[in-house]
């Protein structure tokens, strides 16, 4: 049950830090043609994942600072963190092949993903 309360809360302070700074960038630089909101909390969220991953394997031992800090808070902030992670770490571990095809499948079949929900919307909806 800890661990849950840990991911749980680490999530949730992570997603309203996620809408806070990505709204108010958006905001600041107004509607344009990328979401530089969003593009900031992901370059963010990687950066935190990276620097998150060496220091809790440094410095705090066990489980704890993991499902709080990494898998809460910046899964919260960012599931592009996540995933830039788990690509990069198959590319660390010699798996390179896996890390690409992870990478394409990832990119090919959640855009497919969104533009299907889309569409199953307008088709169930109207």
């Amino acid at each position: 049950m800890r661990e849950f309360m840990l991911v749980g809360c680490g999530g949730f302070a992570g997603a309203v830090a996620r809408w806070a700074l990505a709204s108010r960038v958006q905001q600041m630089v107004g509607e344009s043609a990328l979401p530089v909101g969003t593009l900031l909390v992901n370059v963010l969220g990687c950066l935190a994942i990276g620097l998150a991953i060496e220091l809790g394997e440094r410095t705090f031992p066990g489980n704890h600072f993991r499902l709080l800090g990494v898998i809460g808070f910046l899964g919260g902030f960012t599931t592009f963190s996540a995933f830039s992670h788990e690509t990069m770490d198959l590319f660390l571990r010699g798996k390179g092949f896996s890390a690409v095809t992870y990478l394409v499948a990832s990119v090919a079949l959640c855009g497919i993903g969104v533009l299907f929900g889309r569409k199953l919307f307008h088709w169930l909806i109207g």
